[in-house]
C-alpha cells in the first residue's frame, strides 16, 4: 500500500554529518553536524596512547554537534 506523505508537513527528515550534497536535496535536508577533523585527531590520538602503553584504561570523550536546520524538519507540533 503505498502511502504519500509531505516532508516537513507529515514526517520530519534529519540526516547525520552534514555531507555537502544534503542543502542541494529537495527540501534541503536538516542535519546533525560533527567536527571530523577533532573526531580524527582525538582517535589518532587515543591510538598513539595506546600503542604506548597496550594496558592503558579506555575513556570517553565528548565532541561537540550542531543541528543544522534546513527544510526538511518542522517544528514539534502541540
Amino acid at each position: 500500500m503505498e502511502r504519500r506523505r509531505s516532508i516537513p508537513e507529515d514526517i520530519s527528515i534529519v540526516g547525520f554529518d552534514n555531507i555537502a550534497m544534503v542543502e542541494r536535496l529537495t527540501p534541503a535536508l536538516t542535519t546533525v553536524h560533527v567536527d571530523k577533523e577533532a573526531l580524527g585527531s582525538i582517535a589518532v590520538k587515543r591510538l598513539l596512547m595506546q600503542a604506548a602503553d597496550p594496558d592503558m584504561v579506555s575513556s570517553a570523550s565528548i565532541i561537540n554537534v550542531e543541528l543544522v536546520k534546513r527544510a526538511s524538519a518542522a517544528a514539534r507540533r502541540a
